[in-house]
């Protein structure tokens, strides 16, 4: 099933035809001038744990189904992070290095050196939540195209056919908001999977995610239907709330977690973030980004 609008490569967030050789912001899209693979591993991954089925299903229609909170099936999200953490080592990046805290309360931007094209005035923009997944259901399968004059990049084809990707779509209770609009008390929210296997598994690992942190944003990877909010940096930015409201990324390396982390440790530290003016003072030289950030 294909329409006649241009469709893309789920892997460029800002929908750049591949071949296309600009350059795009981690902010409103992720920066990248390398082509995207994708690996064996991805698939590996995201069939390497075997979860228990036994979770409310409740038929849609003749084709779908809807699974959701309900059932006494111990759960993980180990699943979701390894699937994340496997596709993020098969890329490689471009992009502005910046902190979960920069994503809210009031932040301007000063750039040094061109800025990427497109970038949305109001960068960085995107929607911060805590929120609950309370259910997880099918959304749109794709197979690549030729990506020529004939053919689009990206052709849907129905959810149990081959395909080269397919989209599952997040319900996310809403128990707090720390930055950019409003989204009320519930969320919709799509993630991509490379599994040509169940989808259930997948379905599963996302409802472990009972007390996260979603960074989320506008991606036309989700330019269909009702149009779900995509997370961002290939779905790594989801935190998990422990013990003393301490945040953790776990798709995210050492390294990059502790750098994402810096100044929001915490929620307590988040939500203080809120209250803060601040200015973020870019440099860019073609793919290397510095940002010194300032305070009043």
């Amino acid at each position: 099933m294909t329409d006649d609008r241009e469709l893309f490569d789920p892997l460029l967030d800002d929908g750049t035809p591949r071949g296309s050789s600009r350059v795009l912001s981690d902010a409103r899209r992720d920066v990248r001038v390398a082509r995207h693979r994708r690996t064996a591993a991805i698939g590996a991954a995201l069939v390497a744990v075997a979860v228990g089925i036994g979770v409310v299903v409740v038929e849609r229609d003749d084709r779908t189904e809807r699974i959701e909170v309900g059932s006494s099936v111990e759960r993980s999200p180990d699943l979701y992070f390894e699937s994340v953490q496997s596709l993020l080592g098969s890329l490689s990046f471009c992009a502005a290095p910046l902190r979960l805290s920069d994503y809210v309360g009031s932040v301007a931007v000063e750039w040094r050196g061109e800025p990427p094209p497109d970038l949305p005035d109001d960068w960085p923009n995107d929607i911060v939540v805590r929120g609950t997944v309370t259910a997880v259901e099918p959304g749109r399968a794709f197979r690549e195209g030729a990506g020529d004059a004939t053919e689009a990049d990206r052709i849907e084809v129905g959810f149990d056919e081959p395909a080269s990707w397919r989209t599952l779509h997040l319900t996310v209770a809403v128990t707090e908001q720390f930055g950019g609009e409003s989204v009320g008390d519930e969320v919709r929210v799509g993630v991509t999977f490379y599994d040509a296997g169940d989808w259930r598994p997948m379905a599963e690992s996302l409802l472990a995610l009972t007390d996260a942190v979603f960074v989320l944003y506008d991606s036309p990877v989700f330019d269909y239907g009702e149009r779900p909010l995509s997370i961002r940096h290939e779905g790594a930015f989801v935190g998990l709330v422990g013990r003393g409201e301490a945040l953790s990324f776990p798709a995210l390396d050492p390294v990059e977690e502790q750098e994402f982390l810096i100044g929001a440790r915490t929620l307590s530290e988040l939500r203080a973030t809120a209250d803060v003016n601040r200015k973020l003072v870019v440099e860019r030289d073609h793919c290397s980004f510095a940002i010194d950030r300032q305070e009043p």
